[in-house]
């Protein structure tokens, strides 16, 4: 059925009005000055107190000042830039056959003397039974969140492919979050177990000497926000929901509205970045030396997370070479939107069109037929392929 353009334009309308409000940007501003007036005493005094009280949003440890400023280090004069990305095809219910496909690509940028470009593809599909359950167990079957989980492990190895043989130094560079968030509901034999295959990879970098961080751009991360509330919470036993009325804590209110990129936007000039910050998310506690930390960059243009394993964060010299060469690669996006052409390339390589997800199931039709096998799909998967009155 086609759209209600009357309705869609109304409400479109609507929502128009809701983010213009002029009483909305004065709280941002609120928002923003808060963050040169806090110190970070104060705040790591008020997450402690608030630790056993169960926070009920995602905060932060800040590692420096809340304001802090740094500009990028120059980058060095010859580097390779490394990146990986990847693409998941899930299983189809549809489908009389049970498969998943995961396609990686990696790409590797010589920078300086001896300039060069590298790329390769893994096309891995997975279809016998302890592929398709986890451990061989059909109560954990591998689809959303596990297959995510699953998906971050394959982009780690395209990355270490790509690394694997690169000439130093060499920087790695992964798109979306390094912390496994999407496995932290599942059972601990499942979470415990792909978190293994993950730190296994991790630590082979760690071993290797090459820092390596995770992009994310327009991130939609509320951490250094929630962070502020906990600062504004006068009292830490009072529950959320019992200071609503109360006028002078209007701003711990704004701020679930005020998303970290938001806070960030005027307080950076290109390419600095801010203090870096402890991940408080809950899967981390299995992390070890990979905890997680992070830090937001002014890419020229929007603000991005870089995260990025401790071992990476409390080396000077990484933390540097990571930030530079994420600032150069921004820099060399030309008239784009800034954004790392390693990573660009990267998933150039890995992304799965509608036209090669077809394609696929083409050619697994093709094959099943020459061996006499007629490949027969749900009625509403027909209907949806075979579009008619």
């Amino acid at each position: 059925m086609p759209l209600n353009s009357d309705q869609l334009v109304r409400q479109l309308y609507e929502l128009a009005r809701h983010v213009e409000q002029a009483d909305r940007r004065r709280w941002l501003d609120e928002a923003r000055a808060l963050l040169h007036l806090v110190r970070r005493e104060r705040v790591l005094e008020k997450l402690r107190v608030q630790q056993a009280q169960r926070v009920p949003w995602l905060t932060a440890e800040p590692l420096g000042e809340l304001g802090e400023r740094h500009p990028a280090p120059p980058p060095p004069a010859a580097v390779t830039v490394a990146a990986a990305d990847g693409s998941a095809m899930p299983p189809d219910r549809h489908s009389p056959v049970r498969f998943y496909v995961l396609n990686t690509g990696w790409v590797r940028l010589r920078y300086g003397d001896a300039p060069s470009f590298d790329y390769g593809v893994t096309t891995d599909v997975r279809y016998r039974y302890g592929d398709l359950y986890f451990g061989g167990d059909p109560l954990h079957p591998v689809e959303g969140g596990l297959l995510s989980a699953l998906m971050a492990v394959a982009e780690l190895r395209a990355l270490r492919q790509a690394v694997e043989g690169a000439p130093r130094p060499v920087v790695g560079l992964l798109d979306g979050t390094m912390i496994l968030w999407t496995i932290q509901s599942e059972p601990d034999s499942v979470r415990l177990s792909v978190l293994n295959m993950y730190l296994q990879e991790l630590a082979w970098f760690a071993a290797e000497r090459v820092p390596l961080g995770s992009y994310i751009s327009s991130p939609g991360s509320f951490d250094v926000s929630n962070t502020l509330r906990v600062y504004l919470c006068p009292q830490p036993s009072r529950e959320c929901r019992l200071c609503h009325a109360d006028e002078a804590l209007r701003l711990c209110r704004e701020l679930r509205d005020i998303r970290d990129a938001q806070l960030y936007r005027t307080e950076l000039e290109p390419y600095e970045r801010t203090c870096l910050f402890r991940s408080r998310s809950h899967i981390l506690a299995h992390y070890g030396p990979h905890e997680i930390h992070f830090c937001y960059v002014h890419t020229g243009e929007e603000i991005a997370r870089l995260e990025m394993p401790a071992w990476v964060a409390q080396d000077e010299a990484f933390l540097g070479m990571l930030h530079a060469v994420v600032a150069d690669q921004c820099r060399r996006s030309g008239m784009q939107p800034p954004y790392p052409p390693a990573l660009h390339e990267a998933h150039e390589q890995a992304v799965l069109s509608t036209a090669d997800r077809e394609q696929v199931h083409l050619l697994l039709e093709e094959i099943l037929a020459e061996q006499g096998h007629l490949l027969r799909w749900s009625a509403k998967s027909h209907h949806k392929r075979v579009r008619g009155v």
